[in-house]
């Protein structure tokens, strides 16, 4: 994590198993930004939702932790979340967050 604080932005990894074992997400914390690849989507060809969402469990390598993994992010300052899937969210990282267990 040292090297990803020397570049523009302070990147930080924050490392979110479930959906691969490796899996992480880059919050961007000058930017309010952060990109959580797969970890929620806002959308996928195959689901009928839109909005945040966890993909379909066929798609994780853990669906549970998957899910626990990406609740414990509801701390974390961003108000733009990128996911893998779907469009930018433009709304508090805890708000999208909330939708996923619903």
């Amino acid at each position: 994590m040292e090297k990803l604080q020397s570049l523009p932005g302070k990147p930080e990894a924050i490392l979110l198993p479930g959906h691969t074992p490796g899996n992480v997400a880059i919050l961007l914390p000058d930017s309010g930004a952060i990109a959580v690849g797969d970890s929620f989507v806002s959308g996928h060809p195959i689901s009928s939702k839109h909005g945040p969402q966890m993909l379909h469990t066929m798609y994780h390598h853990d669906p549970a932790a998957a899910l626990s993994s990406a609740l414990h992010m509801e701390s974390l300052p961003a108000n733009v979340i990128l996911p893998g899937h779907g469009p930018a969210l433009h709304m508090p990282l805890a708000e999208a967050l909330s939708a996923l267990q619903a």
